[in-house]
C-alpha cells in the first residue's frame, strides 16, 4: 500500500467539486494530472471512454467512492488525483453497470505500469473498507489533511 502513499500529494486533491455528472468529474481531475504534467493529452478522453465500457463507482461503507482509470499508454508518470464533490454524483456500479451508486469521493488514478494498476485498484478496495476513514476524508476542507488521514490510515495498516 506504500505506492499509494508515493502517488498522492496536497497538489493533487480538488475539495468539492462542483459537477453534474461523472465525465465533469473525470474532466476536473483529468486536467489537474495534465497540468502537473503526469498524463499526456489522451489521458482524460481515455477515461471517460473506458468508464463507459467498465464503470468504476463502488458502493462502500456510507461514503459512495469512484476509482476512474485507463491504459498505462496515456500516462507520463504515476499518481493518484483525489477529489471529495460538493454534491453527490452518479456514478455507474463496478461489476454492474445497470445500477448506479451515489459518489462523493473520486480517486483518479494515472498508473503507468500496468501491473501496478491491479495492485493499486485492491489497496484502494482495503482503504474504502474503513467507513469512519472515508467520511473524514469526504469531509476534509484541506487538501493537506486529506493527504495527512491517507498516510495515517496507511502507516496504521489500516488497510
Amino acid at each position: 500500500m506504500e505506492g499509494l502513499t508515493n502517488y498522492i500529494s496536497e497538489d493533487l486533491v480538488l475539495i468539492h467539486i462542483d459537477a453534474e455528472d461523472e465525465f465533469q468529474c473525470i474532466d476536473q481531475l483529468g486536467e489537474l494530472l495534465l497540468k502537473k504534467g503526469f498524463v499526456k493529452d489522451t489521458y482524460t478522453q481515455a477515461v471517460k471512454d473506458r468508464e463507459k465500457i467498465y464503470p468504476t463507482g463502488l458502493s462502500t461503507n456510507g461514503v459512495g467512492v469512484a476509482i476512474p482509470h485507463t491504459d498505462a499508454v496515456h500516462v507520463n508518470a504515476p499518481a493518484v488525483a483525489i477529489g471529495t464533490l460538493k454534491q453527490p454524483v452518479l456514478f455507474h456500479l463496478m461489476g454492474d453497470d445497470e445500477l448506479k451508486v451515489e459518489v462523493q469521493l473520486i480517486f483518479q488514478l494515472a498508473i503507468n505500469d500496468p501491473s501496478e494498476q491491479l495492485e493499486m485498484l485492491q489497496s484502494l478496495v482495503g482503504l474504502f473498507s474503513d467507513g469512519e476513514l472515508l467520511k473524514n476524508i469526504q469531509q476534509s476542507e484541506d487538501p493537506k489533511k486529506t493527504i495527512s488521514l491517507i498516510r495515517e490510515a496507511v502507516s496504521a495498516g489500516q488497510c
